[in-house]
């Protein structure tokens, strides 16, 4: 996949596109405080507002409501 298909594929996600190489050791750690960060974000915001169902997680009626979109890429 070439970095521009990659964009591409960010941009209809949503997401975020970041390159990395675990073969150099380029840019992995970046990707992983991103994806922490991201997750956690997402935790923080479904516990602050409980009954949100703007695809961040959360509870709806006693069921979990489902992310259904990718924040990173």
């Amino acid at each position: 996949m070439t970095p521009e298909q990659g964009q591409a594929v960010a941009n209809r996600m949503g997401a975020t596109y970041m390159e990395c190489s675990a073969k150099e050791s380029r840019g992995v750690d970046q990707v992983f405080e991103l994806a922490i960060n991201t997750a956690v974000a997402v935790e923080d915001q479904s516990r602050a507002d409980p009954g949100a169902t703007n695809g961040g997680g959360g509870w709806k009626g006693g069921k979990k409501v489902k992310r259904r979109n990718c924040k990173f890429l």
